[in-house]
């Protein structure tokens, strides 16, 4: 448990609009003051990380690690996790979730689930050119049909966790239980009818999104 470093905040819970809590300076400037080492940073206010401008400008960057740095804290990584839930909405709770999008693309579910995977990509390619090796957000709550997606993240969770000599038991039956074609699976179970339409293809390609390739052969991880 040597890599284990803190204590760190999660910042989405507190900016707002009344200093500090409004500007990035501010609350890591307040983070520190309470005794934080790091902290997580939402990816959804641009007051606190701009996206688009932490994916285009080097200078950027930098100040922003900088600022951070200069007053106590240290970025442990983004976190998208309201981004992540727009993934996948299912319709009988699309009117709930309709605000977290921004006001252009309400009433436009697609457009919705296009900005927020959108998003979700930005971030973990900020993440990189941040230096950071891990991003936060929701993909255990997407529907069962995205299963590859969840096959895929919960893969490189746990591929990032036996580098670092850590075992998460959690993390890896959450993973063995997803229904993939491979032949360590029993084929029996995989025919059931829940199983239809939502086994985990591991060839699937999401390295746009999360700059890591398809998992291909998984058996030197679960073997």
């Amino acid at each position: 448990m040597q890599t284990i470093k803190g204590p760190a905040l999660f910042l989405a819970q507190f900016i707002g609009e009344a200093a500090p809590f409004d500007t990035w300076d501010g609350i890591t400037r307040w983070a520190a003051g309470c005794g934080y080492l790091g902290v997580q940073v939402p990816t959804s206010d641009p007051r606190i990380l701009d996206l688009d401008r932490a994916e285009s400008s080097q200078d950027y960057r930098d100040e922003f690690l900088g600022t951070a740095r200069e007053n106590g804290v240290e970025v442990t990584e983004l976190s998208t996790h309201l981004q992540g839930q727009l993934v996948a909405v299912h319709p009988a709770y699309d009117a709930g979730f309709d605000a977290f999008a921004p006001p252009g693309l309400r009433g436009d579910p697609a457009a919705r689930q296009e900005w927020a995977v959108d998003q979700i990509g930005r971030a973990i390619r900020v993440s990189r050119l941040l230096g950071l090796d891990r991003m936060a957000t929701f993909t255990s709550t997407l529907n069962d049909v995205h299963n590859s997606l969840k096959a895929h993240v919960l893969y490189q969770q746990l591929v990032l966790d036996r580098s670092l000599g850590q075992y998460n038991k959690q993390r890896f039956m959450d993973y063995i239980k997803l229904p993939r074609q491979v032949g360590y699976v029993n084929r029996k179970w995989l025919a059931l009818p829940m199983h239809f339409g939502r086994q985990a293809d591991l060839a699937s390609d999401f390295s746009r999104f999360t700059l890591h390739p398809p998992i291909g052969n998984d058996q030197s991880l679960v073997r």
